[in-house]
């Protein structure tokens, strides 16, 4: 398999995964595990960063492409609330704006939030603030030994939720670069490693059944074992996908795998301000229902423009 070379059918699971957390940000209806997203996200990072790094890459090119990729859109959405959390801090409640946030959230450093929890000004950003860590502790394995960047990149993780587990640090930053979402990413290594060809139907129906199982586990086994099961299903929907890569996959849902970080990052105000202010979404009805379901779909068009503006002409040229 090519380095160079997207995998189409984990380009749709990527499209259809930001999709999922699009609606679960909504916090409308049953379905809260669709999040397990993000999971898979950081599960396709350990993968990836293995894949592209197969060769010496250089640290310019390392972080090139992907600074590129994430800071054009998410600096964009950082400045967009913080301007609005100045304007009306009333609906930006649990949002810290100052100089010392901001800073932090531009150079991906956790920070608090009023609600005590750890998020930077544009709070889904926080995803990108492990991802970026993660980047960094893999760079730092490359450089120490090439050949040994996956083991040493694997070693460093489960030292630093070990310490986690027994200092239980208190300060945002360690506190955050210690916790056991971590291992998603050395999930993605271990992937890597063992991948394997299988059946082309057998990954099919595997990828159907993993898909509705992603989306329904935590209705169905409630909050508590909602983590471990997002990165379960999410491990083996990747390992399902890995044999499947020279499967074309096109229309939409390509698509949708292509601007998926566009729909990410984007679609957070859309969401928010049609579930949180049109409507009361704590309410199941037929008419919530239709307009949660349009303000999903509008978030598709936006992020095309968001793609078509942030990833095609800065990122793809």
């Amino acid at each position: 398999m090519s380095k160079g070379k997207k995998i189409e059918i984990i380009q749709a699971i990527r499209g259809i995964a930001a999709l999922g957390i699009v609606y679960f940000h909504t916090e409308y209806g049953p379905w809260r595990s669709a999040n397990w997203g993000v999971d898979f996200f950081f599960i396709l990072s350990g993968y990836f960063l293995m894949l592209s790094t197969k060769t010496v890459v250089g640290g310019g090119s390392y972080w090139k492409r992907k600074m590129l990729r994430i800071c054009p859109l998410y600096y964009v959405m950082t400045i967009v609330v913080a301007i609005g959390c100045l304007l009306v801090p009333s609906v930006f409640r649990t949002t810290i704006v100052n100089v010392k946030t901001l800073i932090k959230s531009i150079l991906f450093l956790p920070c608090y939030a009023h609600n005590n929890k750890i998020f930077p000004i544009y709070s889904i950003g926080w995803t990108l603030n492990l991802e970026i860590f993660f980047y960094l502790l893999f760079f730092v394995a490359m450089r120490i030994n090439h050949r040994r960047r996956g083991s040493i990149a694997v070693g460093s993780v489960f030292l630093l939720v070990l310490l986690g587990q027994l200092l239980h640090p208190q300060d945002a930053m360690l506190k955050f670069w210690t916790q056991s979402r971590l291992f998603d990413f050395v999930i993605g290594i271990w992937i890597y490693c063992l991948e394997q060809k299988t059946n082309r139907m057998i990954c099919i129906a595997g990828i159907s059944a993993s898909i509705l199982l992603l989306f329904s586990g935590k209705y169905l086994l409630g909050d508590h074992f909602s983590y471990l099961w997002n990165t379960l299903w999410s491990s083996i929907l990747l390992l399902l996908c890995l044999p499947l890569h020279n499967m074309p996959v096109k229309g939409l849902l390509k698509s949708l795998g292509d601007m998926s970080y566009s729909i990410y990052m984007s679609h957070y105000p859309i969401i928010a301000f049609v579930c949180w202010v049109l409507i009361d979404n704590t309410k199941l009805s037929l008419t919530n229902t239709a307009i949660v379901m349009m303000a999903i779909i509008f978030v598709i068009p936006c992020s095309w423009v968001m793609y078509q503006v942030f990833e095609k002409r800065l990122y793809l040229s």
